[in-house]
């Protein structure tokens, strides 16, 4: 089972509200202790794996047959993330010393490899080594800034590493339970007519 398979049984499972339930506590734990999933969870993660197998319809009948033949897919909402760094072309081509220039690289390197990771609990995932060399920042990342009451503090427990699609160049790509994105999208939009007036 691949990463993208779980990411969207995860985002189906959580459902349509911004507290877990008990299939997303089953899921999460079973994929903490590297376990089977539960039988409802495998039942997700087949109609996730039809999902990416699914043809594009070569006929308009066909299309029209989509929703009758994958209800529990039609009917589901999958969030899609993408964010990061902002400026970082301006802050390297303004600055005038290498040493800033290197400095603004390894500032990129941590974004990518531990901070934007360390939102998905990446510390407790194989695949991310240098969020597990730095597991007590990576708590202190969602601590002092998703958890914190004036952002995300009930998003931290719906992101899973599984969620990352690419983290590179600063920014980021990841699927989320749809019931977060109207509530990012808001905040995106309250940060940025606060930092670029």
């Amino acid at each position: 089972m691949n990463s993208v398979n779980v990411a969207i049984a995860w985002c189906l499972a959580w459902g349509n509200k911004r507290e877990p339930n008990d299939l997303t506590n089953q899921m999460r734990e079973a994929l903490n202790k590297g376990e089977e999933l539960p039988e409802k969870v495998k039942a997700l993660v087949k109609q996730s794996q039809e999902l990416q197998n699914l043809k594009f319809p070569d006929t308009l009948e066909k299309l029209k047959e989509l929703p009758e033949k994958y209800p529990q897919l039609w009917n589901s909402q999958i969030g899609l993330v993408y964010g990061g760094a902002t400026k970082i072309k301006q802050y390297v081509f303004e600055a005038a010393k290498l040493p800033d220039i290197r400095g603004a690289s390894a500032l990129l390197d941590r974004i990518n490899l531990i901070d934007l990771p360390a939102f998905f609990g990446c510390e407790n995932h194989e695949d991310y080594p240098q969020c597990q060399r730095a597991k007590d920042y990576c708590e202190q990342v969602r601590e002092d800034w998703l958890d914190k009451s004036g952002n995300f503090p009930e998003l931290s427990q719906a992101l899973i590493p599984e969620l990352i699609i690419y983290s590179t160049g600063g920014n980021i790509l990841a699927f989320c339970p749809a019931a977060f994105i109207a509530g990012l999208w808001t905040k995106r939009l309250e940060k940025s007519s606060q930092c670029y007036c």
